[in-house]
């Protein structure tokens, strides 16, 4: 095959590759977390919510993640990094009703709050931050 034939070939191959890559590469940049409360460093997947939603009678943003870490070990971290914050059992007022038994906690500061869990039988621990308007606004 001549040369000039292969060119195309190689650049439509090379498109092929570097196309899925760079929406991918886009795809993380809207999941990065701007709700302005603190990230936990060993996450696997992460969602950013594109608009706030109604939560416990607040507008907030939402941002989910999970980790391959022990829950024990992402609960230490939250405490740390949200020293002062309010400590509760993640099923007292749960978002989730009774469909799911989570354990897990939940961290509260102000009108925002950080959830950390596990399913009984997850094999991962989930982190969702809520950074919320006051109610009524």
């Amino acid at each position: 095959m001549p040369a000039s034939r292969k060119h195309p070939t190689v650049a439509a191959a090379a498109l092929g590759i570097l196309l899925p890559l760079m929406s991918a590469s886009l795809l993380a940049a809207e999941d990065r977390n701007t709700t302005g409360l603190p990230t936990y460093p060993h996450i696997s997947r992460a969602i950013m919510d594109p608009v706030p939603r109604d939560t416990l009678g607040s507008k907030c943003i939402h941002y989910t993640a999970d980790s391959p870490d022990p829950l024990d070990s992402v609960e230490a971290w939250y405490r740390h990094a949200l020293q002062g914050a309010v400590e509760s059992d993640v099923n007292q007022n749960s978002l989730y009703g009774d469909f799911f038994k989570l354990n897990g906690i939940r961290l509260t500061l102000g009108t925002d709050f950080v959830t950390v869990y596990r399913t009984a039988n997850g094999r991962l621990t989930s982190i969702e931050l809520f950074k919320c308007a006051g109610r009524g606004s």
